[in-house]
């Protein structure tokens, strides 16, 4: 049995960024609470709509990581078999 290191070390990368991702999405609800907890409507939705913003951006991140892990696997993995 050969065991590949390389991918294993992937994998375990891939699980932390799922970790942090997951936190990610706790603190966005709890930042949205906050925020219409605090402030009035107006300055909410700034807030709310820089926040869209930057959900925008790690949605993209995630898209990217999901297209190199299909390409990792793809090219790595089935060819060790």
């Amino acid at each position: 049995m050969k065991i590949d290191k390389e991918a294993q070390e992937y994998y375990a990368q891939l699980t932390a960024f799922y970790q942090q991702f997951r936190r990610i999405g706790n603190n966005y609800n709890q930042c949205v609470k906050i925020i219409h907890t605090i402030y009035g409507e107006k300055k909410s939705l700034a807030f709310l709509y820089k926040l869209a913003e930057e959900t925008r951006k790690l949605e993209e991140i995630c898209r990217q990581v999901i297209e190199l892990t299909k390409r990792y696997e793809k090219e790595y993995l089935t060819k060790k078999e």
